[in-house]
């Protein structure tokens, strides 16, 4: 029934996505964390509210522009299912607005399918990495991303590969240059300091282990079938699905390193793995495997709330 529903692209879908997203948004905020706003903290968080809802709808974009994913919504609602498995995600500013920017990016390297204005798309996309920087520094590690654009569409052009440099630089040109009119050196260092922890206690909360060894049992899987897929499917379209690949690669390696204690770290896979899972939904015929997963999705994230 579930897989009928979401197996195809309607207004009400979205709406239905959209709404579910919101009323799940404010339920964490009051009853998970026993959240009390007073004045412009309702601003920011119905600003962080609209910013998860338009990262869900650009999800959504990105998967039906490149070719991701057939006339579904199943990215979007995985994507929002995701986040809402773990309800963290949902309370930190900077790893909402870092991903946001890195989606924003996402969306630019894959427009390089076109093979139009390519310098200025990974120029766009290095300066959208560099502004999540400043909200979350481990997202640095997305510029990784941009180079595998460069080594996808036009490697063999040498400036492409100093164009990520040159936006990732212009970004910390600023960044050091307001430090230092402030005289705010500490602050400097504290920006460039990446903390490294492999912290894997923080995964051994039910609340959180159980999303997270359900997800990578059926993540598992539907990457095996995503990589089997791909050899089917046109040129472009595969090398849109293997930036897909590194972003998850990329997302696992911040989560693994990130000094973070509360998961929230995990929106970096959001995207990719919603991506890779819809996939296999639209590729199995099994029609009692589709309602299986889908229905696994939608129960966990009430789980993580009751546990």
């Amino acid at each position: 029934m579930i897989s009928s529903i979401f197996g195809k692209t309607k207004p009400i879908n979205f709406i239905f996505i959209g709404f579910f997203l919101f009323l799940y948004f404010w339920s964490v905020q009051f009853f998970v964390f026993d959240s009390a706003f007073k004045g412009t903290e309702w601003l920011e968080k119905f600003g962080l509210c609209l910013l998860l809802i338009l990262s869900a709808l650009l999800v959504d974009f990105i998967s039906k522009k490149n070719d991701l994913s057939q006339s579904n919504s199943y990215p979007i609602l995985l994507f929002v299912l995701l986040m809402c498995m773990y309800p963290p995600i949902l309370k930190s500013s900077k790893f909402i607005i870092a991903n946001f920017f890195v989606l924003l990016a996402v969306r630019r390297l894959m427009s390089l399918r076109t093979n139009m204005a390519i310098k200025q798309k990974l120029f766009d996309a290095s300066l959208l990495i560099g502004f999540s920087f400043l909200w979350y520094q481990w997202s640095l590690l997305f510029v990784l991303l941009v180079y595998t654009g460069v080594l996808f569409y036009d490697a063999k052009d040498y400036r492409n590969w100093l164009v990520p440099v040159i936006g990732i630089g212009a970004v910390l040109f600023f960044v050091v240059t307001y430090y230092y009119i402030t005289d705010n050196i500490s602050g400097l260092i504290e920006v460039f300091t990446f903390h490294v922890e492999f912290n894997i206690q923080k995964y051994k909360d039910l609340s959180f282990s159980i999303p997270i060894v359900t997800t990578l049992i059926i993540g598992v899987f539907a990457l095996l079938a995503y990589l089997v897929n791909i050899k089917i499917r046109s040129a472009k379209a595969q090398k849109a699905m293997a930036l897909v690949v590194a972003s998850l690669f990329i997302g696992l390696g911040i989560s693994t390193f990130s000094e973070d204690v509360n998961v929230a770290e995990l929106i970096f896979i959001a995207f990719p793995l919603a991506m890779i899972i819809a996939n296999y939904l639209q590729i199995t015929k099994v029609k009692w495997v589709k309602e299986t997963v889908l229905w696994i999705f939608v129960l966990l994230p009430f789980l993580a709330l009751v546990l």
